[in-house]
């Protein structure tokens, strides 16, 4: 990481990691980003967001740098990138990632809502699954996070494989890949591409890769290796096999230990597409945890 981003850093590190990126909601004493836009440029509204409480602005505009607090940079968003990419990598926590056409939301949401309640874990809000959002999730990370869970979206080839390049996930999952968003992709063809960048990335940092088998698609890239781990009802959570024991109300899911022992999960979910979204949270947990280090209280 060359000087200019770890003199930015230690400006982060100042203003508490607060990152802002839009004036109307301008953290007090974060460090503002004067992001380019398709009809607006992020350096017009520098000198708004100091005056609305920002610490520092990170600018393009050498006209701006009269006032120390404006940081020249070449590239605000490519800054931004760097900057969590390199606090990715300071920080300890795994990073869990998790793309595909649908369902990527709710199993963040679910995997979120689980992992939480045991282990210090943030996650993408919302839907800010983009080369903006997931940075600044990353940037969210504390040293006492465990786990971050990000959520990867795109609308072209090579989206994808660019995330991963700055979140270097750990863990990955794909929900599903389907045909109802093709803008972008121009076939379904490259929509499996894209999606499977992140396989690929985890197959190249021998890290692991959860498929989803109730999906066609997804069956046909599975392959047999010790980082490929299998999703569905047919495979066991853990020590448990799944069984769906109501599904037109709410989901219900219960996990039957070798030993018979019965866990009840009540979901205020619906949907058969909502029964893979649970397993693959639930699935993911076991695998999270497995790969903690183990001062990171395991058996909880």
């Amino acid at each position: 990481m060359d000087n200019g981003i770890k003199s930015i850093y230690e400006k982060l590190k100042e203003c508490n990691f607060a990152v802002s990126t839009d004036t109307r909601q301008i953290i007090q004493s974060s460090l503002f980003f004067a992001l380019p836009g398709p009809r607006f440029d992020g350096n017009d509204f520098a000198s708004q967001a100091l005056a609305a409480g920002a610490s520092y602005c990170v600018v393009t505009d050498p006209d701006l740098i009269q006032d120390e607090r404006m940081l020249l940079v070449n590239d605000s968003l490519l800054t931004l990138q760097q900057l969590a990419a390199y606090h990715r990598h300071l920080m300890r926590a795994k990073v869990v990632a998790i793309t595909g056409s649908n369902g990527k939301t709710t199993t963040k949401e679910l995997l979120y809502s689980i992992m939480s309640r045991v282990r210090p874990t943030v996650a993408t809000l919302g839907n800010l699954n983009n080369h903006i959002g997931l940075p600044l999730t990353l940037l969210r990370i504390s040293e006492e996070t465990e786990f971050a869970i990000v959520e990867m979206g795109a609308n072209h080839m090579g989206e994808i494989a660019g995330l991963c390049t700055i979140a270097s996930p750990d863990i990955g999952l794909i929900t599903s890949i389907g045909k109802a968003h093709l803008e972008g992709f121009g076939n379904f063809e490259s929509v499996i591409l894209a999606k499977k960048e992140l396989f690929d990335y985890l197959d190249d940092h021998n890290a692991y890769s959860f498929y989803n088998l109730e999906q066609a698609t997804l069956r046909q890239l599975y392959s047999q290796s010790a980082k490929h781990i299998p999703l569905g009802t047919e495979f066991p959570i853990g020590r448990y096999r799944v069984v769906v024991s109501e599904f037109h109300d709410k989901i219900i899911l219960e996990l039957i230990s070798l030993e018979g022992v019965i866990v009840r999960i009540n979901s205020k979910l619906y949907g058969l597409h909502n029964v893979e979204n649970i397993i693959n949270a639930a699935r993911s947990c076991t695998l999270s945890w497995s790969q903690c280090e183990p001062n990171c209280r395991r058996n909880q």
